[in-house]
């Protein structure tokens, strides 16, 4: 399957919108089954950053955390899924207690 992340505008005359829209219906189903996926990592004033996309799940249990840990930034968001940015600490917890059902 051709990785997409976001839908292609303008097509060629052979190639449909329809197999865009398919691309993009599987990346809307591999993300809820990943529950959440690692898209990058960066490091800004010695703390990384990692961003990521999750499911409606994930996401709910990222802005129910004390205000302590919940140093994220909220990006795109949707009724499918969601785009963080999370720093180190935050991106622990969530991969604990998510990895036995996702990543």
């Amino acid at each position: 399957m051709k990785r997409t992340t976001q839908i292609n505008y303008f097509s060629g005359a052979r190639s449909g919108g329809k197999s865009n829209l398919d691309d993009y219906y599987a990346f809307i189903a591999e993300t809820q089954a990943l529950k959440y996926r690692l898209v990058n990592t960066v490091t800004v004033g010695n703390i990384e950053w990692h961003s990521i996309i999750c499911n409606v799940e994930v996401s709910e249990w990222l802005m129910l955390q004390p205000v302590e840990l919940r140093q994220c930034v909220i990006g795109a968001s949707s009724e499918w899924f969601s785009h963080f940015a999370v720093h180190e600490e935050l991106y622990s917890f969530m991969a604990l207690k998510w990895s036995q059902s996702g990543k």
